[in-house]
C-alpha cells in the first residue's frame, strides 16, 4: 500500500505553479485578499536547485528506493 502513494510522488520535489494555483484557490476562501498574489513571486527554487545540483535528492532515492 505504501508504494501505491508514492509513486504518484515526483522524485525532484520542486513546487510548481500549478500546484500552488491549487492551494489559493482553497485558501482564497477564507482570506480573499490571496487573490492578489502571484504564485511565480513566491517560488524560489535555489535551494532546491543546490539540493539537486549537488546530488542530494539523488542519493536520497537511492537509499530509499521504491520497492
Amino acid at each position: 500500500m505504501r508504494n501505491s502513494h508514492i509513486n504518484g510522488i515526483e522524485r525532484r520535489p520542486f513546487p510548481t505553479i500549478e500546484g500552488l494555483s491549487n492551494i489559493q484557490r482553497l485558501m482564497k476562501l477564507r482570506n480573499p485578499s490571496i487573490e492578489k498574489l502571484k504564485m511565480e513571486d513566491l517560488v524560489d527554487h535555489r535551494v532546491l536547485r543546490r539540493l539537486d545540483e549537488g546530488g542530494f535528492i539523488d542519493s536520497l532515492a537511492k537509499r530509499y528506493p521504491v520497492k
